[in-house]
């Protein structure tokens, strides 16, 4: 996503905007910008030699004086990339600028080679082409073999996550939702308060699904979703009968009758119907669980839609022929 004042910047720099960010060449690097919801990133394809030069390169960034005094939230650097991400406030595009310049001349004072190599291979170009190619959110240079290699690659990987039973998904995430619930039932037992809990289950439903080797598609989302929720609602419902199957055995009070788990299945099914108190009760012991699966899962889910999604790389035109 390009913002208003992130395309006038761009438009500055000469950037060429497409597929969601802006992109161009500047101080003899390929350069990549983008932002979200209270961040602003920009990427800067480099062709870095190996993980020892990666360290020097990530002590040479690591001050955090001048991160503080710019907003930039976080630095990641690979051997292809260094991405630098801003918070987002007012003032700051008058940070980015200076930052990026500063930034730039620390990479070339470190002799960190840019747009002039392949981000992939490492080698020079030396008069060959150059393919500007987008890989996830940021653009990079390569050589026309090696842009066709990562294309390759993840094909492969979309063919790859296509594997796995859905079936077994579901048996696994059953069973480890199952599992998720017995500290469910413990806390219940106890007359602890039991919708924190949720999240486990949650947890315990994912770890099931990958366990039985569930297929890694969107589908695993809406497995996980479901099974999690109807496991809450089982569990709150399972510890509930079997506490007052519990309490029919061992009280005195009713021990000159002896109650089946049937016959309490049925008292406890006419005592929701006719006591609201009762019914609230689980209504909410249900619905924190539910909140608290929720927040549990929720970075989980959206990871698996991030991971899940087929991926391709996309051609674009080099930004020097405007």
């Amino acid at each position: 996503m390009i913002g208003r004042s992130l395309k006038k910047y761009s438009t500055e720099l000469g950037f060429k905007i497409s597929h969601g960010v802006a992109y161009g060449k500047y101080k003899n690097y390929i350069v990549t910008l983008h932002e979200g919801v209270g961040w602003k990133a920009a990427g800067i394809a480099v062709s870095i030699a190996d993980a020892v030069a990666v360290e020097k390169i990530k002590e040479v960034l690591s001050d955090t004086e001048f991160n503080k005094q710019y907003s930039i939230q976080q630095i990641n650097i690979t051997q292809d990339l260094i991405e630098i991400i801003f918070l987002d406030h007012l003032g700051t595009m008058k940070k980015l600028k200076p930052a990026l310049d500063a930034i730039f001349h620390k990479l070339s004072e470190n002799q960190v080679q840019g747009a002039d190599y392949c981000s992939r291979c490492k080698n020079a170009f030396n008069g060959n082409h150059c393919q500007i190619i987008k890989v996830g959110n940021y653009v990079y240079g390569m050589h026309d073999a090696c842009a066709n290699s990562i294309e390759n690659s993840m094909l492969k990987n979309n063919n790859d996550i296509k594997k796995g039973s859905v079936g077994g998904g579901v048996i696994g995430a059953t069973i480890g939702a199952v599992v998720g619930a017995i500290p469910w039932a413990v806390a219940y037992y106890f007359g602890w308060f039991v919708g924190w809990l949720g999240f486990l289950i949650g947890l315990a439903a994912k770890k099931g699904y990958e366990i039985f080797k569930g297929r890694e598609t969107k589908i695993k989302a809406a497995v996980i979703i479901i099974v999690t929720m109807l496991a809450v609602v089982l569990a709150e419902y399972a510890t509930c009968l079997f506490t007052c199957f519990y309490q029919f055995k061992t009280d005195p009070e009713f021990a000159y009758n002896s109650f089946s788990l049937g016959q309490v299945f049925s008292i406890l099914n006419y005592a929701i119907v006719e006591n609201n108190d009762l019914l609230v009760s689980m209504i909410i012991d249900v619905a924190l669980g539910w909140l608290f699966a929720g927040l549990g899962i929720y970075s989980t889910i959206k990871n698996i839609f991030a991971e899940t999604s087929p991926k391709h790389p996309v051609f674009l035109d080099d930004p020097s022929n405007q």
